[in-house]
């Protein structure tokens, strides 16, 4: 068809393909303007039906006339080939821009706004849609919409009496796999054959404002099965769960479009363009003073026992419409994905849910609470509302789920190997129990990289990847497995992804963040906890992995003040530890010893804080005694966690150290060179030198300590560490840093 000329239109290049036709490029040669030309697919042009709904097209364009569709010039007819001469519509199609990710609120409601005259004015001349998608919309650089392809456009009149005469074979389509219109938009109605009218644009118009808010599809699946059973019978969670920003009232606007039952739907185009206006005017008039008045928080309060409530009400649909999916042949199921549920800043402010509450809203709850896992009270408050989840249904997956994280953030937290036992149990129980819901994956996927294994973790992640490909939590999983690997860029890239899908998200900042650091990315690293700071500024952890940074950076009194930041939040073992070793670096032993007795106290079972606490001691005065038997009891927990985890390096580094530390060298130095053997990144390399330094090994020290600076350890620690007084008399040492700071070799 390149380079053809059909009556008086030269076709220059072929745009795109469709079920319902094919679009080319032209140049109308009477009129000097771009054109499209539509024809259709050439195995059906001799299809009747195909062509008389072709005609239709051409007939129902022609009697729309408004700036948001894209206009039909002519019908035309050429060797017996009928085409569409329209309207070129300039710009990108809306499924391009969200590409990027979500789209600002302002740019959201004003292509809202568009789109809903757009349909207003066909629905007024008796005309559906039936196929609006973000492909079918086109947007300016001016942010001007032109809704396209009217190819399943049917015409009604009376939507009371109306019987679809198409729905019998639209049923068929979809279970041969050729479904008329796009499942991931498509109305509940129409997806089951059943009698569609305006209201099915409406729902349509719903899942696209959902996208353009979230940046995620409000119904997805692997297969053309799951799809349609997740538009049926999915509930996804909404937007405002998914990013915060979004207003209460253009939530339930979307939410309220999304309604399986149509009569619960806004009534027509009319309707959405009203409360698209009176949102626009909120949104003007709103003062800042009000975003912060007790009014603002009980509204808050409000949409989020209302949201619960309208999302069970939801739910309680999903059996009967699961009966005629599984005719269908459908397997999948829509994934519930860990989102924002209710907790930006303080979550004791969550009023709990009293007996009455449904399986679903306690679920809801749990997930709540551990999205702020920060708070020592929410962890528990997160495990007992998924056990009162399962007592009202045993067989209720995602509570499993959800205690397999509860208790896997514990173990981090506080390394008692039962908590990550009961953490795979419950996970393991998530999936065997339902296999299709990504989250419940993602759980055990998150335990089994805890676990050291690495390949059936990621197994799990790549079977959520199928189910919801848009799910944040399986690219951070994958980003955890390569990062194990030590496939650093692979790693980077899996958080990354993670982050623009969901960017409002605090612990995806602070699981790159851990990244950066691990790596020696130290400015990076300061950026990213920086990040989490300002997403939850009353969050320990940003503050407390922030002076993290600062001490690699040989930035002391900054890393303390982070410290005493983090402390003042949540007292927690890890911050006293860290407290510890900042107080350590400057010589300040007595000191160091009472933050790390603190540390222990807290964090009993943490290998790192006995290393810590027999460090402050063997440099503290009296105290060698007590270092001996902290060392002891560092080694017995670092061995115990080997037990599962036997090629971890930096583990392994650690023993080495311990064992250094406490005069067993021979075997120290076995641990040094196997370590060698699996990783060589700076902190692990800092730790062997001091392995060398402490067994008489000077030479492999001072190499060992290149090799750690080149991978961006930072000099002022080797500078102040004490294990290292001697080795910093060494001519080695003095040639080392007068090679770093360029002056000649003496």
């Amino acid at each position: 068809m390149i380079g053809l000329t059909l009556s008086h239109y030269r076709i220059t290049e072929k745009l795109g393909e469709g079920a319902m036709g094919e679009v080319y490029l032209a140049r109308d040669l009477k009129l000097n303007r771009a054109v499209a030309l539509k024809f259709l697919p050439a195995a059906l042009a001799n299809d009747a039906h195909r062509l008389a709904r072709f005609e239709r097209e051409a007939q129902l364009l022609a009697s729309l006339n408004h700036a948001s569709i894209a206009h039909i010039h002519a019908l035309e007819e050429h060797e017996g080939k009928l085409f569409l001469v329209m309207e070129l519509a300039a710009g990108e199609t809306l499924a391009d821009r969200l590409l990027g990710g979500p789209l600002p609120i302002e740019e959201t409601l004003r292509i809202a706004s568009q789109i809903a005259d757009a349909l207003k004015a066909a629905h007024e001349k008796g005309i559906i849609h039936r196929d609006l998608k973000p492909a079918n919309i086109k947007v300016t650089a001016e942010g001007l919409v032109k809704v396209l392809d009217f190819g399943l456009a049917k015409q009604f009149q009376d939507s009371g009496k109306e019987i679809d005469t198409e729905a019998a074979t639209l049923h068929v389509m979809t279970i041969a796999g050729g479904v008329i219109g796009t499942p991931a938009y498509m109305s509940p109605e129409q997806a089951m054959g059943e009698h569609v009218d305006a209201r099915a644009d409406i729902f349509s118009f719903g899942a696209i404002v959902y996208e353009m808010l979230t940046g995620q599809r409000a119904f997805a699946g692997a297969t053309l099965a799951a799809v349609m059973q997740a538009v049926v019978a999915g509930n996804p969670p909404s937007p405002r769960r998914v990013r915060s920003e979004v207003p209460v009232e253009l939530d339930a606007l979307v939410m309220r479009s999304l309604q399986k039952k149509k009569e619960q739907r806004q009534p027509n185009a009319q309707q959405l363009i009203n409360d698209i206006g009176e949102i626009n005017a909120r949104r003007t008039a709103r003062s800042s003073m009000l975003a912060t008045s007790p009014i603002h928080g009980l509204r808050h309060i409000a949409w989020q026992f209302r949201t619960w409530r309208l999302e069970h009400r939801r739910a309680a649909l999903v059996t009967s419409a699961l009966v005629i999916l599984l005719i269908l042949g459908a397997v999948g199921t829509i994934a519930l994905k860990r989102r924002s549920v209710a907790v930006t800043g303080a979550a004791p402010g969550l009023a709990r849910l009293d007996a009455n509450a449904s399986t679903y809203e306690l679920f809801q709850q749990g997930m709540a609470f551990l999205e702020r896992y920060d708070k020592k009270e929410n962890l528990d408050a997160a495990t007992q509302a998924f056990q009162a989840a399962l007592a009202k249904d045993q067989k209720y997956a995602p509570a499993y789920a959800g205690l397999g994280m509860a208790y896997l953030v514990k173990y981090q937290t506080n390394r008692d190997k039962q908590l990550l036992d009961t953490a795979f149990e419950n996970a393991k129980q998530a999936v065997d129990l339902n296999g299709h819901l990504a989250d419940n994956r993602i759980s055990l996927g998150r335990v089994l990289v805890e676990k050291g294994e690495y390949d059936k973790a990621e197994a799990e992640f790549k079977q959520a990847l199928t189910v919801d490909p848009l799910n944040a939590g399986v690219h951070r999983g994958l980003g955890d497995v390569e990062r194990a690997r030590k496939n650093w860029a692979e790693a980077e890239k899996f958080y990354k992804k993670a982050i623009e899908l969901r960017p409002k998200d605090w612990d995806l900042r602070h699981a790159l963040g851990n990244f950066y650091f691990r790596t020696s990315r130290y400015a990076e690293a300061e950026q990213a906890f920086g990040e989490v700071i300002k997403l939850a500024p009353d969050c320990y952890i940003g503050y407390r992995n922030l002076g993290g940074v600062y001490h690699m950076q040989g930035r002391f009194a900054d890393a303390s003040a982070e410290y005493q930041k983090a402390l003042q939040i949540r007292p927690s073992a890890i911050t006293y530890s860290n407290l510890g070793t900042s107080l350590f670096f400057q010589g300040l032993y007595q000191q160091s010893v009472v933050a790390m007795e603190k540390a222990v106290e807290l964090g009993a079972d943490n290998a790192q804080n006995w290393t810590n606490l027999g460090d402050a001691y063997r440099w503290t005065p009296g105290k060698e005694a007590k270092a001996k038997e902290a060392y002891r009891t560092a080694i017995q927990k670092i061995q115990s966690d080997l037990s599962s985890k036997g090629n971890d390096g930096e583990l392994r580094s650690r023993l080495a150290l311990c064992l250094a530390k406490s005069g067993q060298n021979k075997q120290a130095l076995a641990e040094a060179r196997a370590v060698e053997a699996l990783d060589m990144s700076a902190s692990i390399l800092s730790r062997l030198v001091s392995v060398y330094e402490l067994c008489g090994q000077r030479r492999q020290a001072l190499d060992t300590m290149t090799a750690a600076l080149k991978a961006g350890y930072s000099m002022d620690e080797f500078g102040r560490d004490p294990e290292l007084l001697e080795l910093r008399k060494d001519p080695g040492f003095h040639k080392l840093v007068a090679t770093l700071s360029g002056e000649p070799r003496k």
